[in-house]
């Protein structure tokens, strides 16, 4: 039977100070995370006390909420409460109290981040089919070795196209003109 998120979504939105205090919100593989307008109206006792969260932590401007393994059902149920998504037209964030350093650096963990799991599967391919060659058990001339490799050399094939899509979310413009762009 599959959990209902909702009334733990509701009481979340309750607790960041409604859904007009948050401009934006988005996740990793354990955090949900916010930025809200006024971080004041951001309850952090009642975010700690719901049974799905196991610890809050702010980061610069940014509300990092640990979710762990819940954290997609999570964001669903908040989407669906009406928060601003990273897909949506959300609020640009100020970066007018961040050095330049970090700011760079923000960019381009923004854009490198999400292909990490891309990245890491298409080196777990190719270290398959190493060792399948190593121990002769594919030909390097055969058509199935062919196939591996292209399926492990597709993410870096790609890859300009990934960091496009990432720099266009980041920089918050439009994702289709940015794949045009990459593909050129």
């Amino acid at each position: 039977m599959k959990k209902d998120y909702s009334q733990s979504a509701e009481k979340l939105v309750i607790a960041l100070g409604g859904k007009s205090n948050v401009t934006r919100m988005f996740h990793c593989m354990t955090r949900l995370r916010f930025y809200v307008k006024n971080r004041k109206l951001v309850n952090e006792a009642d975010i700690k006390k719901l049974p799905e969260i196991s610890g809050v932590n702010w980061y610069q401007d940014q509300f990092q909420v640990i979710a762990g393994n819940e954290v997609n059902e999570l964001y669903d149920a908040l989407a669906q409460k009406g928060l601003p998504t990273d897909e949506g037209s959300a609020a640009p964030v100020s970066n007018a109290n961040k050095s330049i350093g970090s700011r760079i650096v923000d960019s381009i963990t923004g854009c490198m981040t999400p292909m990490i799991p891309a990245l890491t599967a298409a080196g777990m391919i190719k270290v398959v089919l190493t060792l399948l060659t190593t121990f002769h058990l594919v030909s390097d001339t055969s058509s199935t070795y062919q196939v591996i490799n292209f399926i492990g050399d597709a993410a870096f094939y790609f890859m300009p196209f990934l960091i496009a899509a990432n720099a266009a979310k980041v920089f918050n413009v439009n994702q289709s003109l940015a794949l045009i762009i990459a593909g050129v």
